[in-house]
């Protein structure tokens, strides 16, 4: 559940950051640099993405097949 919580954290310092980028390019159309640099950062931001929704899946059905069995959860439940 931490990764999770994390993972989502992370998410959403990313999606500021990139917003920022976003004004910033918006607010000077004509400079090619910080046109190049938003595009990198959308291109990482993109990667990065798809990275944190194979490890988000990855967490969630690992939960799943862990709820499924019973003894399994009295285990972990009596370890906190």
């Amino acid at each position: 559940m931490n990764v999770i919580e994390h993972e989502l954290k992370r998410y959403d310092l990313w999606q500021d950051e990139l917003q920022k980028k976003t004004k910033t390019c918006e607010d000077d159309p004509d400079n090619q640099a910080l046109r190049k640099e938003h595009e990198k950062a959308f291109k990482k931001y993109q990667g990065l993405l798809v990275k944190q929704e194979q490890l988000l899946r990855v967490a969630l059905y690992l939960l799943l097949n862990l709820a499924e069995d019973t003894r399994t959860e009295l285990k972990m439940r009596n370890k906190n």
